[in-house]
């Protein structure tokens, strides 16, 4: 939904350092204040959640007010997501921060405190004490039911090349069958205890008994380099028997991959397996899984082309979060940014408009977000960030259209601290919440001082 790709955009400014987040949020807080009112909740009922992670990093108070007013309201699911965001926004160097922490001890809170306890002893010392003095507990885990058929068991360490073909006889499921091939022809090719000739024969063997069909995609994606050095036609023919153009180039990179990683050819002999594959299939055929490697290897021998390559590489869905890998998009605003620093814009531009043209929306282009905003960022535009984010927003009151909401009620609340919420956990549905309420608050009683300012709230409360 777009409204969750604008809190993405706020996410990242906030991250750069924007000073606009403040009016943002309270922008579009209406729309997630209510955004049961007009949607169906199937893909929103979440994103509250996500405001309440841009709020705990932006203005911890601001989170606390959010979260005292979802409870109030008895809104039991989102109250319990949202506590991980109030124990992330602990610093765990106060009383006050140990005696909220205490209360962490719904299943989803608890968890989170278990996380947290793995990179910090303050939190580590929370779980001693409530170990100690409420004791161990241990929500009971839902076991997923797998109902697929469970594979025949092979000891594959104990099959060897010459028995193979006999136990293969023994299969009757294709599927089993080509999970057998697979698991042998890998171990194998890992553990070298034979070499590579003999692994070839056998395969050869296996192909001339059931033909070049039998051998599927997964097992040709394991076998494809072996099958290469010693017949490079005839790999590149298996490879045609395919029936869906995105494996044979997903297998073709894989073993690009394997070869650069093993230096198995020097890289120019690579570079041309690829631009011979390239010839073959056509540049406007390849799927992203080849021109994400085609990219930095081609920069080695024709940098002018590698510029066009990372563009188009770009342009196969990188710019729409739901399709394509984080990781893989960094890298190649990376790549541009280190071997052409001035065409970024020209990257952001090319790209774009050869994506939709792929979709086949010629001539009808947008801004894809938060991809666009998260390029900025590596590029330090924080002003084109803004703007692009601030274009956001306000669009999200265009959608809107004449819908009126009333006013946001939770930032009318007063100013609530860890207090507040310590005692407001008392009123939680889980007595093991509960009973950590109670612990944090005769720990900090303790302490004359807190133990006034607590019965001072107490009594506040009453009136």
């Amino acid at each position: 939904m777009y409204l969750d790709r604008v809190l993405d955009s706020i996410k990242l400014c906030q991250e750069a350092g924007s000073l606009s987040i403040e009016n943002w949020i309270q922008r579009i807080s209406p729309a997630i204040e209510y955004i049961n009112e007009y949607t169906d909740q199937d893909h929103t009922r979440y994103f509250p959640i996500d405001y309440a992670e841009i709020l705990q990093v932006y203005d911890p108070r601001l989170l606390y007010k959010y979260y005292f007013y979802i409870v109030e309201t008895e809104n039991w699911f989102l109250a319990s997501y949202l506590f991980r965001y109030i124990l992330r926004s602990l610093n765990f160097d106060q009383d006050e921060d140990i005696a909220l922490a205490l209360t962490a001890l719904d299943e989803y809170s608890l968890d989170e405190l278990r996380s947290m306890a793995k990179e910090n002893t303050n939190v580590r010392r929370v779980l001693e004490i409530i170990e100690v003095s409420i004791g161990e507990i241990e929500y009971p885990k839902n076991e997923s039911s797998n109902t697929s058929l469970e594979p025949q068991a092979h000891d594959y360490s104990l099959v060897e090349p010459d028995t193979f073909f006999e136990l293969v006889k023994s299969i009757d499921s294709n599927w089993e069958k080509d999970n057998f091939l697979v698991n042998c022809f890998k171990r194998w090719l890992d553990e070298k205890r034979y070499d590579n000739d003999k692994i070839y024969r056998t395969f050869v063997e296996y192909i001339n008994e059931h033909g070049k069909k039998s051998v599927s995609y997964r097992v040709l994606d394991v076998l494809f380099p072996l099958i290469y050095e010693f017949e490079g036609n005839m790999a590149f023919k298996y490879l045609d028997s395919l029936e869906f153009d995105w494996k044979k180039d997903e297998i073709l990179a894989n073993c690009i991959t394997f070869w650069l990683d093993k230096q198995k050819y020097d890289k120019n002999k690579i570079y041309q397996v690829l631009v011979e594959y390239i010839n073959k299939r056509g540049l406007k055929n390849l799927s992203y899984s080849v021109l994400d490697i085609l990219f930095p290897l081609t920069y080695e021998f024709d940098s002018s082309m590698a510029f066009e390559y990372v563009c188009l590489a770009q342009a196969e869905y990188y710019w729409f979060t739901d399709t394509t890998y984080r990781e893989k998009f960094i890298e190649k605003c990376n790549f541009v940014k280190k071997y052409y620093p001035e065409r970024y814009m020209e990257f952001y531009s090319e790209s774009i408009k050869r994506s939709f043209n792929i979709l086949g929306r010629k001539g009808g282009f947008f801004v894809p977000t938060p991809r666009s905003i998260e390029f900025f960022s590596i590029f330090e535009e924080l002003e084109t960030m803004e703007k692009i984010t601030d274009a956001s927003v306000k669009f999200v009151d265009f959608l809107m259209g004449d819908l009126e909401f009333p006013p946001v009620k939770w930032t009318d609340i007063g100013d609530i601290d860890k207090i507040d919420l310590l005692l407001q956990r008392l009123e939680y549905p889980n007595e093991f919440v509960v009973e950590g309420a109670m612990l944090g608050l005769d720990k900090l009683k303790e302490n004359p001082l807190m133990h006034e300012i607590i019965l001072k709230k107490i009594e506040s409360n009453k009136e």
